[in-house]
């Protein structure tokens, strides 16, 4: 079932460009990679974050929990690139950029605490 929701979510993005009004392959297939991109994103992180819960907590789970939301706060910044059509640039770059700061500092803990349990702390 999880392989056929991967496909599924890959295949989509192309049915709903193949009906809009883009002129060339390059936008449509830029697009497609863009959003395939953020789908693959969002669904590794939602598999880190339910193996993380499966761990009933411990460090390890603690861990994978601050590394699967960084890594959803990375996604997230990396998607707000896609809003300059909408927004200013100048506020996508701030938001994409507070995002990134974040994801990664959330990783940085979780990589900190799985430090401190290599050391025996």
């Amino acid at each position: 079932m999880f392989k056929i929701s991967i496909i599924i979510s890959l295949l989509l993005p192309s049915v709903s460009f193949a009906q809009d009004a883009y002129s060339g392959a390059t936008l449509i297939l830029s697009s497609y990679s863009f959003i395939s991109a953020i789908a693959v994103g969002i669904l590794t992180s939602i598999m880190v974050l339910i193996n993380a819960r499966k761990m009933k907590g411990g460090i390890f789970g603690s861990v994978l929990y601050y590394i699967g939301v960084g890594m959803l706060f990375v996604i997230g910044g990396f998607a707000a690139s896609f809003l300059s059509l909408e927004f200013p640039v100048y506020v996508t770059n701030m938001l994409r950029d507070i995002l990134f700061i974040a994801g990664y500092v959330i990783m940085a803990i979780g990589a900190g605490k799985l430090f401190h349990i290599t050391r025996g702390n």
